[in-house]
């Protein structure tokens, strides 16, 4: 888990820890993270869960949110360099899937067979 992201978790488990409405303009990973880290606490304080339950659901909230952050942000990065060769890079209307386009392959790394 990247620096900026550990803390960014530290100061949610304060919140869910503290009951606190979940804080806007979350990802939804962070959502499902705070969300997961507010019901861990109030297992734990009402008796439902011991503390080892309880340190290993974090733990596992917290590998669970790695995780899904990554793939987020591979999403969004995909999403961006599609766009930009549909947009910037093709503009002589050659169609993907088409012989010619060797660029997709080279930029992206992906097989003409996959699209």
């Amino acid at each position: 888990m990247d620096t900026k992201l550990k803390a960014r978790a530290d100061e949610l488990d304060v919140e869910a820890l503290h009951n606190h409405p979940m804080p806007e303009g979350l990802t939804q990973p962070l959502q499902l993270y705070f969300q997961t880290m507010r019901l861990i606490y109030r297992r734990f304080k009402q008796g439902d869960m011991g503390e080892q339950q309880a340190k290993a659901e974090k733990r596992a909230a917290r590998e669970a949110l790695d995780d899904a952050e990554f793939n987020r942000k591979g999403y969004v990065y995909y999403t961006k360099i599609s766009r930009t060769f549909q947009h910037e890079i093709h503009k002589d209307g050659l169609p993907c899937a088409s012989k010619e386009c060797r660029l997709w392959d080279i930029i992206c790394g992906i097989d003409k067979e996959l699209i």
